[in-house]
């Protein structure tokens, strides 16, 4: 379990039940990056780097990232995995006091072809913001090459079920 270097945060299961809001960027990928997902599946998270709002790399690829008829390439399933959090995890990375009652609605992937390691990242990106609506897009590359492209759209809502207002 990766040490929490902010003090006073509640862990990742009390942000999640709502008994704690976090307002700092780091803090909530800290929260993410230790939650059950992002630590079996060996994945690295980073929010607001600049050129996007989210970035998720797996650190090693393993055996059970593999699929496909050759065994080399990343499985569908994996891919689909890292395009919903990547675009869910732009939209907190814009909103990380709302990111408590956030949900991937729709998900729509483009896949160009196999992407196959030993570096596989997808980046995600806010677009626009419509009420309690966030639009994002994903990119997942292996290496330098582009192996496929995503668009979503997160449904936004405050820990207490009441519906959020983004700025538009």
């Amino acid at each position: 379990m990766i040490q929490n270097e902010h003090p006073g945060l509640q862990r990742w299961t009390d942000v999640l039940a709502g008994r704690a809001e976090p307002q700092d960027l780091a803090a909530v990928e800290c929260i993410l990056q230790e939650s059950p997902m992002f630590q079996a599946l060996g994945l690295l998270l980073q929010l607001g780097c600049g050129d996007c709002d989210a970035r998720i790399e797996i650190k090693e690829l393993q055996e059970y990232h593999r699929g496909g008829t050759t065994g080399d390439s990343v499985n569908g399933a994996i891919q689909a995995l890292l395009f919903d959090a990547a675009i869910g995890c732009a939209a907190i990375a814009r909103f990380p006091v709302l990111g408590l009652g956030s949900g991937v609605g729709r998900l729509d992937i483009r896949m160009k072809r196999p992407p196959r390691g030993p570096r596989v990242v997808v980046s995600g990106q806010v677009t626009k913001t419509r009420r309690n609506l966030v639009y994002a897009r994903a990119e997942l590359y292996a290496g330098e090459e582009l192996c496929g492209h995503a668009t979503g759209v997160v449904f936004i809502r405050l820990a207490n079920g009441a519906k959020a207002q983004l700025p538009l």
